[in-house]
């Protein structure tokens, strides 16, 4: 099944609760009233705004909507959660600490509860958040957007600068030198000799009756009964931008004589509508016209719906609420870690969860973990493997029907997979007696291979319960030190075999071509491919016959399993395809060619492998 894996931005689908069972608080007869504004527009709150403790207390869900927001309340515990732009706000009823990103905060008066809302110090939320507020008195507290200063990014040739439209909650860059064109419209572009071009933002609050295609027929109809012939539709296409749907809509607008072209990108996410429109006259050269406007939209973003995991980031998703799931140790938004970090806790019994996929990246690097649940209980440590740096992660839900069938780690029990999800093994021939299988019908092993490569789970966003980046402070990349599906070392058998044979030896070249004897010995090359699929080291131990990449992953395994970096590498000629071990022995990558060798004569042991991979058109490094 196919992956839908949003990298840029993320949908958050909200569930709002209802009232609360907490205790009312008294808060006695003389309570002063506090005055709360927004852009110099003053905020009603249903439940009022009160003065306790110095500190204006106010309706968190309310306030954090004004502010530009995404916010759901959980019914079930009565927490406010609050989200916008890479901010992750997570308040709690009667509590002095709400959590910031994963971190926790202590507020300046506690929250607590009145009139079924959860009333939270407002400077808190406003500060958090990036605003500007200024407190006119004990009573009073301006808050005001704040403009995002020295926000800029290289797209080609140009440098853009980022406009962010808070009370909107969206944001896009537009060429540095562009001005804002109206004091009331957001219209933004430039008026030269040289060059002309005009970039128009509305927004329109909706209802769940409305969508991207009524908003799009309306736009058409409005510029039909405005400019009669004077308009000219080109063409429209439906486009993903950052994750979100949009439909671009070209067209031609004749106006005071001149010939202006239009494209009017629009969007409709959670009930708003969002018309993107730019404008640049016929003189213009098309291409570049057309280029620099689908920059400026490639860097639209809800910043209330949207996560940037460029950026430091953490969000707990509805679905993590959903679950009643809770952590047992801190997790927050690139908090330091050595190669790795626990990940553990508990969920509702009863919301069927099965374990969870936990996706570890790094720019195009990717490993998945599945770490099982157990009575309601989860503890695994998960690596960040791939050296020095920020690494994102993402964690989702497994609610299938079935068991997973995964190799857990000893002591650990979690599973690491580098290409998604693969079972244990991959049944070559579904549904049929594998003994009666003919030499004609045969599936080859690179067919083999290739299917185990692409096994992955459907990754459903509405499954996602965690979003969050993780700094590594290691510099050393262990990706191919750690166990994997296939390459399950981490066991006392193989410890057993693999350190009886090392124990006296000093140096890493020795201790692998020691190893790359002892399989060379004990092993008998075979071009057979196992009805049930691919055997795992483990597997291999009681056999001693392997094909190709079977022998790979036991010499793999061994040699990890003494601290001897090494990987799976496939290559492919005119004279077909070959796989071989790759080792890492003082500072440098070696092949050990061990599927070619004859006997024991050490022929295709650390060979050269500039030298080597001359021989292939190409070579690919294997997630095993």
């Amino acid at each position: 099944m196919k992956r839908n894996l949003l990298l840029a931005s993320l949908f958050l689908v909200l569930f709002f609760g209802g009232s609360t069972s907490f205790a009312v608080p008294t808060m006695g007869e003389n309570v002063m009233q506090g005055d709360i504004s927004l852009a110099g527009q003053h905020i009603i709150f249903d439940t009022g705004s009160f003065v306790i403790n110095g500190e204006i207390m106010v309706s968190a869900k309310t306030l954090c909507e004004k502010l530009g927001t995404q916010v759901f309340t959980v019914e079930k515990t009565g927490q406010v959660i609050v989200y916008r732009d890479n901010i992750f706000m997570k308040f709690s009823p009667n509590q002095m600490t709400a959590y910031v990103n994963g971190k926790a905060k202590t507020m300046p008066v506690s929250s607590i509860i009145y009139k079924g809302e959860l009333l939270i110090p407002a400077s808190f939320a406003a500060k958090t958040l990036e605003m500007s507020y200024n407190a006119g008195s004990a009573s009073e507290l301006a808050i005001d957007y704040r403009e995002n200063l020295l926000e800029y990014q290289q797209i080609g040739f140009r440098h853009f600068k980022r406009i962010n439209l808070s009370n909107w909650g969206v944001s896009f860059y537009v060429p540095e030198y562009w001005q804002k064109l109206s004091d009331v419209d957001a219209v933004y572009g430039v008026e030269d000799p040289f060059e002309t071009y005009y970039f128009d933002v509305k927004f329109y609050p909706l209802g769940k009756q409305y969508s991207r295609a009524v908003l799009t027929e309306s736009l058409l109809t409005d510029l039909k009964f405005k400019y009669g012939d004077d308009f000219k539709r080109l063409s429209n296409t439906t486009q993903t931008i950052n994750g979100y749907k949009a439909d671009a809509l070209y067209y031609d607008l004749l106006e005071n004589g001149v010939t202006n072209h239009y494209v009017s990108y629009v969007f409709f996410e959670q009930n708003n509508g969002y018309i993107l429109t730019g404008k640049f006259p016929q003189t213009s050269n098309e291409v570049d016209a057309y280029d620099l406007i689908d920059d400026i939209i490639g860097t639209f973003s809800i910043i209330k719906l949207s996560i940037n995991d460029q950026l430091e980031h953490y969000t707990e998703l509805p679905h993590f609420f959903e679950i009643g799931m809770s952590l047992n140790s801190q997790i927050y938004s690139n908090m330091p870690v050595q190669n790795q970090f626990l990940f553990s806790g508990s969920i509702d019994q009863a919301s069927g969860v099965k374990g969870f996929h936990v996706i570890v990246s790094k720019g195009s690097e990717e490993i998945d973990y599945y770490v099982p649940v157990i009575d309601g209980q989860y503890n695994s440590k998960i690596y960040t493997p791939f050296g020095l740096g920020k690494h994102n992660i993402t964690i989702y839900t497994d609610l299938s029907d079935a068991s997973q069938e995964t190799h857990s780690l000893p002591g650990s029990g979690v599973s690491e997979n580098y290409v998604d999800t693969t079972p244990e093994t991959f049944d070559a021939f579904p549904n049929t007696d594998t003994s009666l299988v003919t030499e004609e019908d045969a599936i080859t092993l690179d067919e083999v291979v290739t299917n185990a490569l692409l096994m992955n789970f459907d990754m459903n966003t509405e499954d996602m319960v965690m979003k969050f980046s993780l700094l590594n402070t290691s510099s050393d990349a262990i990706k191919y030190l750690l166990p994997s599906d296939y390459v399950n070392y981490d066991a006392l058998t193989v410890y057993s075999i693999s350190n009886s044979l090392t124990y006296n030896l000093t140096n890493q070249f020795a201790k692998a071509k020691t190893l790359y004897g002892y399989v060379t010995s004990t092993y008998t090359y075979s071009n057979t491919v196992h009805g049930e699929g691919l055997l795992n080291m483990q597997q291999l131990l009681t056999v001693k016959e392997a094909n190709a990449i079977e022998l790979c992953f036991v010499y793999t395994g061994l040699l990890r399993s003494v601290d001897i970096p090494a990987r799976v590498v496939r290559g492919i000629s005119e004279e077909g395809i070959e796989y071989w071990v790759e080792t890492y022995i003082n500072g440098a990558w070696y092949v050990s060619a061990i599927s070619l060798e004859s006997g024991n004569s050490f022929m295709y042991f650390n060979l050269n492998r500039d030298i080597f991979y001359e021989s292939f058109s190409s070579v690919e490094l294997l997630p095993f």
